[in-house]
């Protein structure tokens, strides 16, 4: 979950190592799901963030727009990562305190259902810090579907802290607010564990689509 502390908007998480080599690189495909109708040059930039944040640690991630997915059956009732963008109202009777810009819902038997983010909550953070609404959207995008992976290492340093201090959000604008190298490398094996059973689809199950 993201949120703000004393009025001040906090994710974490710290500066990723060069990650070794592999075989096959680590691919990472989720469904992202427009609520909110975010402008699609933020949209862009947002997806290209979340983007750079997980190659930094090795890993390719596919975006999936589901409206070009929906009918076509995931081999082995595979449940892809599923990330939805709403606008406030939607995204307040989820219950979220005020503070926060997205959280990981559970599902009834505590695996991640799927992500919530308020685009309305960026947009207003963004105008009170020195970073676009797009780099905000990014990092929070990048920050929640590490939660879906990792859900057993939630928080930690840098893009991935409960809560972003302005000096973070300075980080954000400069392209420093990233996963830390432990969290990197936790990410990166998940993502190589990831198999047709569990939540999230190794690369190449799904034609991903551009999104917007």
């Amino acid at each position: 979950m993201v949120g703000v502390l004393r009025g001040i908007l906090l994710l974490v998480m710290a500066p990723l190592a060069a990650h070794p080599a592999a075989a096959q690189t680590p691919r990472l495909t989720y469904w992202l799901i427009d609520l909110a109708r975010v402008p699609a040059p933020v949209l862009t930039k947002a997806v290209a963030e979340a983007q750079r944040q997980f190659q930094m640690i090795g890993i390719e991630v596919l975006v999936v727009d589901p409206s070009t997915a929906a009918s076509r059956p995931t081999p082995g009732g595979c449940a892809p990562l599923t990330v939805t963008i709403l606008a406030e109202d939607s995204f307040r009777r989820a219950g979220p305190d005020n503070r926060v810009l997205g959280y990981t819902a559970a599902d009834g038997a505590g695996g991640p259902a799927g992500a919530m983010i308020s685009y309305d909550r960026i947009h207003v953070m963004a105008g009170r810090f020195p970073l676009s609404a797009g780099t905000l959207l990014g990092h929070v995008l990048a920050h929640e579907l590490s939660h879906l992976l990792l859900r057993r290492h939630g928080h930690g340093s840098l893009l991935m802290k409960p809560h972003w201090s302005t000096a973070d959000l300075t980080l954000a604008d400069r392209g420093n607010l990233i996963f830390d190298k432990a969290h990197g490398a936790r990410l990166a094996r998940r993502v190589r564990d990831i198999s047709l059973e569990q939540h999230g689809c190794p690369g190449g199950q799904i034609d991903p689509a551009p999104v917007p």
